[in-house]
């Protein structure tokens, strides 16, 4: 298998397509972690050159070429995997370090397949993006295995059913690695936004800015909005030691806050500026989680139960976009969205928040729903 592998590899090569391969893996490793990592790049180059032999075609190319001076067993092999393709996968049985059972959502069939790393960390019930082929005995696969989130299960079976080429496949891992892109309340972009004027008038400027903003704790000064009945910060402004200092997380929120605050901002010398991107917070974000926290103070962690339960009470009442826009009760209802609403309950389950944080308990919603006995 590893041989025949290496000779549809080498010939990508000599026929000159690495470098649509080191483009296509660029593509897919995005600027995220690990896009420096040689282990991550070679495993993206062997899914680069799956795509473009099965899902451009080149395979055929290949066959035509070379089929001729194949030996007899390596070219039936060939000639079975030109017919088959990627497709989305639920994971069923495991074999820890042996291999999985995986059912095509496409088509309804079951493969057994031999796979030693995939089989130590993938879960039952995951979603996979995988090309399993005869190797004369079972299946193995070929091009890695990517995994996928509910959310994008739709998509790649869509881009799978219209034959997607190795381009528009790339692209579609591309976009599940890339950051989450984070909105505030409002669904504004999440970007920092700060500046700093200078203030020698502090207390006629004190003065001014109760008059257009809500005084918080002493020497701030906060704006608030109403968004689903909650309110909501959308910007704060403080002053101290000479110095007016505005912040909000996006650039709607802070032009609003600069408008409104023209009449004492005309004139005044603007003294530093910042904006930090998503791309920062997200780096930044990650650096924090490698640090173990405190526990919260028990007022705190209360509070925060509180404000969890509530919220996953509000859930299984709002539309969901893995669902096919149901609420997670209106799925527990519909023998055709139950199935993905277990699925989305198991990635609760799966997903690991940074210490400290709180997140929804898969558990409790599946009381709520009825689905004590769903596997999770």
């Amino acid at each position: 298998m590893a041989w025949l592998w290496e000779k549809l590899r080498w010939w990508l090569e000599c026929s000159g397509r690495e470098g649509e391969l080191v483009d296509l893996a660029e593509v897919m490793l995005g600027n995220g972690p690990g896009s420096e990592d040689d282990l991550a790049r070679m495993v993206e180059l062997d899914r680069a050159a799956s795509f473009v032999l099965f899902a451009d075609g080149a395979i055929a190319d290949f066959l035509h070429e070379r089929g001729a001076i194949l030996p007899d067993d390596e070219h039936n092999l060939l000639v079975q995997w030109a017919l088959s393709g990627h497709s989305v996968y639920e994971v069923g049985d495991l074999r820890s370090g042996e291999g999985m059972t995986l059912r095509d959502l496409r088509s309804g069939e079951r493969y057994e397949v031999n796979e030693r790393r995939g089989s130590r960390v993938l879960q039952a019930g995951d979603l996979v993006l995988a090309h399993p082929v005869f190797d004369g005995d079972g299946y193995q696969l070929v091009g890695g295995i990517q995994p996928l989130p509910l959310a994008a299960r739709d998509a790649a079976m869509a881009a799978l059913d219209a034959e997607a080429d190795a381009d528009v496949l790339a692209e579609l891992i591309g976009e599940l690695r890339a950051p989450p892109a984070r909105v505030n309340r409002e669904g504004e972009p999440i970007v920092i936004c700060e500046a700093a004027y200078a203030a020698s008038d502090e207390a006629a400027l004190s003065r001014r800015l109760d008059v257009l903003l809500e005084r918080g704790e002493p020497g701030r000064w906060e704006e608030w909005v109403e968004v689903d009945g909650q309110r909501v910060l959308r910007a704060s402004v403080s002053l101290s030691d000479g110095e007016l200092q505005l912040v909000a997380n996006s650039r709607e929120r802070f032009e609003r806050l600069l408008k409104r605050l023209a009449p004492i901002l005309a004139g005044r010398e603007r003294i530093a500026t910042r904006e930090l991107p998503q791309s920062e917070l997200v780096r930044g974000a990650a650096a924090r989680d490698a640090v173990p926290e405190d526990d919260p103070p028990p007022e705190v962690a209360e509070a925060l139960a509180r404000f969890i339960a509530d919220a996953e009470e509000r859930w299984v009442d709002e539309p969901v976009p893995a669902l096919g826009g149901l609420t997670p009760r209106q799925a527990a209802d519909d023998p055709t969205r139950r199935e993905q609403l277990v699925a989305l309950l198991h990635e609760f389950d799966r997903q690991r928040p940074p210490a400290g944080a709180a997140s929804f308990d898969a558990g409790r919603l599946r009381a709520r729903l009825g689905l004590d006995g769903a596997p999770g």
